[in-house]
């Protein structure tokens, strides 16, 4: 059992109020706890004393009766409470999802036939064996969320605690992150902690921790808070038709213990119809609880006709498309990520665009936003393509686009930017203040001082203060509160009901689908459906077309439809009709993609690679003859197709070394003593010796380069890392640390990767803000660069602090220990040895005696 007794807690001793105060509860094995309550309130800072990642100042923790302040039991205690974080890349160790989850018990120093064992039951809980071979940057978030999972699963822990794991996942996923959740708990007999804001995660636990202002407001069953405290419930948690519905069937006798899912409530109302102890009179009663306007209260549309000056004059007439994508296309690289699409958004209308992880939404706004150029198709803002600046972009974390030394300045910044007058400038700020309820008193702070709450509302203003003429919001109510929520939900109305044209990208569909005029639905980068959310409710199977399910509200609401039209005998005992029902939406299949196939050369063992590339690198300077360099080109292609990589691949892998050739070609070409063969200019002039000269140190960089592609596209980071630690172990005899650098080494290798995306996502987020990368004076495009560079590193030293704190978590102690362990070389390895140095050693000879 976890207890907690009476512990406080204080980050900053010159702080006014403490982050927790006094604060007593308990969680016991098998037991699934909902951890609720505002932003700020302190259920984080309650889950880090739970997972013995921070020490009280004062009280008691105890972990199954150790205690985590004494050094002998605290790696004990860490071990039994595994903790997941809501963004997953920030606690990921190694690059293949198979390394990521042995990285804990390789830290329990088990035994490789246990660590493999451990790591494919893991991966079985979660559903993802057949994942065990792939990149962890190639899966959805929601495979990210669950590998996460199976490497805290893999140290068999008695409790788990879950921060917010599931606010960025989509519909589909977050019901199936439910049930593995509940079956954690039910068939492992793990206790299950979850930090949440959604009320179904909340519903489906047994007992509510309800946190307000660092100390516990309230515990106690879910039942008792969901019926006796109900407006407890609703200022805690987000409004929920579905919730309202299960409420309405708890008066009507149904135990929530049967379940909180759609098919739970629905099958128990079959039997209870089917037995008499529910009519059509309390099925009607039910199904008016699921029932919700969906105008989304007033909305006033500028008067017809009228003309609103927007972003850089642009004038529009209400109603006209203001936002207009024609045939849009967009690929990286060789993957498309939208295909032919066609949409609009409109002044005065707030469109939401939804879909699953990798769909292609975020590219959808960057385009609209005019932070991209379509690779096909056409993009207007009004009659003009649309530039950096002209659409607002609000980021999924806006506060990570945040780098002034003050609030005031960063929501300054923008309409500077714009050329705004200093006056007008003040005004502009205190507005955007003050429509997102930020005090006066917050301007003279420090952004980075702020808590998680007020920092995403800094984030949101700084892109308001610059009066675009339409806004893109990408999941702006995540991690967010339900007063939060609802102040954004009027904001958002607010700004639509003044002309502004609103695109939202968000997966919590039941909270903005009754928000919004109209609905995109994306899947694999094609448009599948748009229209009215009206249409939508009235066919929520369409919902399907994308591989989404309708909002459980909608599932219920559109079986109970049903269920009234049809005699009892001919109702599925799911509670769905024989007619098409939207809960066949919940059912799509979640399965993962194959692993993909190894290549030849992926068997080899790096060891073996990496002195191959070593020797190959050194003996290529030796091919100084045609036919040599013939060779070593004709040996590069047969490695690139053992590695299986295309030639296109290869071509883009060797571009990065362009400008180095370039340099060298011309060290090489132009002559500057008066020996040139063709004069140019005086003395200058371009010599053939150095010409040919030039091709060669070309042609041997090119087969360095593609070599080294080869071995990086057919080993993963973590292990080429572990294979140059084994090949230095003379080096760790005289004392060198090289275990240790090697594992620095593999997590840099996996993060380098995740450093480029997160640089291009602020660099596009502070266009949208009128930044100037390559205009004007130095000062003008220096400071752009900050914009940019200030918050990149600010976020790399949170997500370092994070990675720190989770590999902590998982029991590091050894760097030796946590890496793959060696495998004795086999035939394979052998013969790959072999011949490839027995061919280095050819070609070498051959230059001393031909």
């Amino acid at each position: 059992m976890i207890e907690v007794a009476n512990a406080r807690l204080r980050y900053d001793a010159l702080a006014g109020r403490p982050a927790l105060t006094g604060t007593t509860c308990t969680i016991s094995p098998g037991e699934l706890v909902c951890l609720a309550g505002p932003n700020g309130s302190g259920k984080s800072t309650l889950a880090a004393l739970m997972c013995a990642m921070r020490l009280a100042d004062d009280g008691e923790v105890r972990i199954d009766g150790l205690d985590a302040r004494i050094d002998s039991q605290r790696r004990e205690a860490r071990r039994r409470v595994g903790f997941v974080r809501q963004s997953a890349a920030d606690q990921m160790v190694a690059s293949i999802v198979e390394e990521e989850v042995a990285f804990g018990p390789r830290n329990l120093g088990l035994a490789e036939a246990d660590i493999e064992h451990r790591v494919e039951r893991a991966l079985r809980d979660v559903g993802l064996i057949d994942l065990m071979g792939r990149d962890v940057r190639t899966l959805s978030g929601g495979e990210q969320q669950r590998v996460a999972l199976a490497g805290v699963l893999a140290m068999e822990p008695r409790y788990v605690v879950l921060d917010e794991v599931t606010s960025n996942l989509d519909v589909v996923a977050r019901a199936t992150a439910r049930a593995l959740f509940r079956r954690l708990a039910r068939e492992r007999d793990i206790g299950v902690v979850q930090i949440t804001h959604d009320p179904l995660e909340a519903v489906a636990c047994d007992r509510v921790l309800l946190m307000e202002r660092g100390r516990l407001a309230w515990q106690g069953p879910t039942i008792e808070l969901l019926i006796g405290s109900a407006r407890q419930w609703d200022q805690t948690f987000s409004f929920s038709g579905y919730i309202d519905a299960l409420r309405v069937a708890i008066e009507l006798g149904y135990p929530l213990e049967c379940g909180s899912e759609p098919t739970d409530l629905l099958g128990w109302l079959q039997r209870a119809r089917a037995n008499g102890s529910v009519d059509r009179c309390g099925i009607e009663r039910i199904l008016a609880a699921t029932a919700h306007p969906l105008d989304g209260g007033d909305r006033p549309a500028p008067a017809q006709g009228a003309r609103v000056v927007g972003a850089r004059g642009i004038r529009q007439r209400s109603g006209e498309a203001l936002i207009s994508l024609a045939d849009v296309s967009y690929a990286y690289g060789r993957t498309e990520a939208l295909s032919h699409v066609n949409v609009s958004v409109s002044r005065g209308e707030v469109l939401l665009l939804a879909g699953r992880s990798g769909s292609g939404k975020s590219t959808l706004a960057a385009l609209a936003a005019g932070l991209a150029t379509p690779h096909a198709g056409e993009i207007r803002l009004g009659v003009r393509y649309p530039r950096p600046g002209d659409v607002g972009y609000v980021l999924q974390a806006p506060e990570q686009q945040l780098f002034c030394d003050s609030v005031e300045a960063e929501l300054a910044f923008a309409p500077m930017n714009r050329g705004v007058s200093r006056c007008d400038l003040t005004d502009r700020v205190h507005e955007a203040a003050a429509r997102m309820g930020l005090d006066s008193g917050l301007l003279p702070r420090d952004p980075f001082s702020l808590s998680g709450g007020q920092a995403r509302k800094v984030g949101i203003a700084s892109v308001l203060s610059l009066h675009p003429a339409a806004i893109v919001l990408d999941e702006p109510s995540c991690g967010l509160d339900a007063r939060a929520r609802d102040q954004l939900h009027r904001l958002v109305r607010a700004l639509a009901n003044e002309g502004m044209a609103i695109m939202v990208i968000s997966h919590d569909l039941e909270e903005w689908l009754v928000r919004v005029d109209r609905v995109a639905l994306l899947e694999h980068g094609e448009l599948r459906w748009h229209g009215s959310p009206q249409r939508l409710a009235g066919e929520p199977s369409l919902f399907a077309r994308a591989g989404l399910a309708a909002p459980e509200s909608w599932v219920l609401r559109d079986a109970l439809l049903a269920a009234l039209a049809v005699p009892i005998d001919a109702v599925d005992p799911s509670g769905a009709s024989s007619s098409e029902s939207s809960s066949d939406a919940r059912v799509l299949p979640m399965s993962p993609p194959s692993r993909p196939r190894r290549s030849a050369l992926a068997s080899v063992d790096e060891r073996v690679k990496i002195i191959l590339l070593l020797a190959a690198s050194a003996a290529v300077f030796f091919a100084d003859a045609p036919w040599m360099l013939a060779v070593w080109c004709a040996m590069l292609a047969c490695i690139l197709r053992c590695a299986d990589v295309s030639a296109r691949g290869a071509i883009a892998a060797i571009r990065p070394t362009l400008a180095l050739l370039v340099l060298i070609a011309c060290a090489n070409l132009v002559s500057c003593d008066g020996s040139a063969d063709i004069r140019v200019i005086g003395f200058i002039g371009l010599s053939r010796t150095g010409g040919v000269r030039a091709l060669v140190c070309a042609a041997r960089l090119v087969v360095i380069a593609g070599f080294s592609f080869a071995v990086a596209q057919s080993t993963t980071p973590t292990r080429i890392a572990a294979a140059a630690a084994r090949l230095a172990r003379p080096l760790a005899r005289a004392g060198a640390p090289v275990a240790a650098l090697a594992l620095s080494l593999s997590i840099a290798l996996r993060c380098i990767p995740i450093v480029g995306d997160e640089l291009t996502r602020i660099r596009r987020a502070q266009l949208s803000r009128g930044a100037r990368f390559e205009e004007g004076v130095l000062g003008i495009r220096a400071r752009a660069w900050i914009s940019v560079l200030t918050p990149l590193m600010v976020g790399l030293l949170r997500r370092s602090d994070r990675l720190a704190e989770s590999v902590d978590a998982r029991c590091y102690a050894d760097a030796a220990r946590a890496m793959p362990a060696p495998r004795s070389l086999g035939r394979r390895d052998a013969i790959a040895l072999g011949l490839g140095s027995g061919l280095i050693a050819l070609l070498v000879a051959a230059r001393f005696f031909l």
